[in-house]
């Protein structure tokens, strides 16, 4: 669905309020199915920009590294929170 309107390279990426529009849905689904898409194999990159299919490997690893610094600081939150929670006395985690 959103795989098939996307433009190839990182400089056609179409913005999600565009997306959206032409899908009719709101951004929420519109994440919810560009992970979908992912999780199916689609080579779905985004960018500040918007959406766009990788048009080359560096093009895909630049986007695959861009994950991998969003999974660490999501991590470095999580971990920070873990600590505060302890610190107050909340167990379990």
């Amino acid at each position: 669905m959103v795989a098939e309107l996307l433009d190839v390279g990182e400089r056609s990426a179409l913005p999600s309020s565009y997306l959206c529009k032409i899908l009719g849905i709101s951004r929420r689904q519109l994440a919810r199915e560009v992970e979908r898409e992912r999780r199916s194999g689609a080579f779905i990159c985004a960018n500040g920009d918007g959406f766009f299919i990788a048009e080359s490997v560096p093009e895909f690893r630049a986007y695959l590294r861009t994950l991998e610094s969003r999974a660490r600081e999501l991590d470095t939150t999580r971990s920070a929170l873990i600590a505060a929670a302890g610190r107050m006395g909340v167990a379990g985690f």
